[in-house]
């Protein structure tokens, strides 16, 4: 169903989410949709560095799984473990 024009879509979320003991809880990347980081402009180049370096990892085929599904399959996961798309 088309959104519409009026229809603007927004949020601010952190790329890696922590749960209280430190562990990775949550990812969130979508490189093409990513609007400029609110951080102190000195760690802008680092951070950008790191970013692409993600973004590479992400996009690279050794965290690829791919699996095509047969009628009447079902593929069901963690939306906020797993990375899906493409």
């Amino acid at each position: 169903m088309p959104q519409g024009e009026d229809v603007h879509l927004l949020t601010h979320a952190l790329v890696i989410s922590l749960d209280r003991e430190g562990e990775i809880c949550g990812v969130r990347f979508h490189e093409r949709s990513t609007a400029p980081f609110d951080m102190d402009p000195d760690m802008m180049p680092a951070y950008y560095r790191a970013y692409r370096r993600f973004a590479q990892l992400m996009c690279g085929e050794d965290f690829k799984f791919t699996h095509h599904l047969k009628s009447g399959e079902a593929f069901l996961f963690d939306n906020q473990r797993a990375l899906h798309g493409q």
